[in-house]
């Protein structure tokens, strides 16, 4: 009983460290009709840590509003980006989605990959203070 005990306390603390790591950086997260992006990525993309990792140590969450939406593992997530994409973004070719793929919802234009969407909040932010 005491061997039980101890693999329960044990996979307690595993299961809360893997919980610790992905929630790390994260950004705040609003619904879809109040969001200024919607940032669709996946648990484990390295680009998508880059982009979580660029608004947060800029704080670019105190000064815009993201929705974020997890696709790996959410299929209603996946759903919601194949429709961003076919409503909004017909031009992105289907071989070219991936994750982080950034819809801004003000211009209904979508940016995909780290750099895209970082260059275009930057310049948001850039536009808006001037």
């Amino acid at each position: 009983m005491k061997n039980k005990f101890i693999l329960f306390l044990a996979a307690v603390v595993i299961l809360g460290a893997i919980y610790a790591i992905f929630s790390r950086n994260s950004t705040a997260t609003y619904p879809d009709d109040q969001a200024d992006f919607i940032i669709f990525w996946g648990q484990g993309c390295p680009h998508c840590e880059v982009l979580k990792d660029e608004i947060a140590q800029n704080k670019w969450d105190q000064k815009l509003k993201f929705s974020l939406k997890e696709v790996y593992y959410n299929r209603q997530n996946q759903d919601l980006l194949k429709k961003t994409i076919t409503d909004n973004c017909p031009d992105i070719p289907s071989d070219q989605v991936g994750v982080p793929m950034t819809f801004e919802t003000a211009t209904k234009r979508c940016f995909v990959g780290d750099t895209p969407a970082i260059n275009r909040i930057s310049e948001r932010l850039s536009s808006e203070s001037q």
